[in-house]
């Protein structure tokens, strides 16, 4: 009897005593589960938020969208395919594209993609909110490697927006 060697990261729950956060970077990185075992037997999956986030918009249809492209509805009905220079850009894209958001949601959901953060001290939105009035854009730096992703938002009320292109 021969055994299938697992092509998936794994760990051990000392590992994952020692150092989860460990773990939740290996599996973002690879961008699959990481399988924990306990004693030679899995005793689960490990996968980061935004994994676990994209895997239930898939669940309940919000998401379907392809690798590197999504399919776009343009105004006149045609579907056009959108490249992202980014997987983040990406990622912002799948999740805010047919939603309604504050501006203090999606600057929590970049921080957590590793951009720095465009609240105030406070935690207030007012710069924020300053520069979509200049520009009707939001202009984010990744805190790893420098990379630049723009965002432009369509307001839907005072506190509501949505995203209509992600550069």
């Amino acid at each position: 009897m021969t055994f299938k060697k697992l092509e998936v990261p794994t760990a051990s729950i000392t590992d994952v005593k020692k150092s989860p956060t460990e773990v939740f970077k290996i599996a973002e990185q690879t961008q699959t589960g990481v399988y924990i075992f306990n004693r030679e037997k899995v005793a689960g999956v490990m996968i980061s938020q935004s994994q676990y986030e994209t895997l239930v918009g898939q669940l309940q249809g919000e998401i379907e969208l392809p690798e590197k492209q999504a399919a776009e509805v343009s105004e006149v009905g045609h579907t056009e395919e959108k490249t992202f220079k980014s997987l983040e850009a990406e990622k912002v894209f799948k999740k805010f594209f047919h939603h309604s958001f504050t501006l203090k949601t999606l600057d929590d959901e970049l921080v957590a993609l590793g951009f720095i953060t465009k609240k105030s001290s406070y935690g207030g939105t007012n710069l924020m909110e300053s520069e979509l009035m200049d520009s009707e854009q939001l202009v984010y730096r990744n805190r790893n490697n420098s990379q630049r992703m723009t965002l432009s938002l369509i307001p839907e009320s005072d506190t509501y927006f949505r995203i209509a292109d992600v550069q």
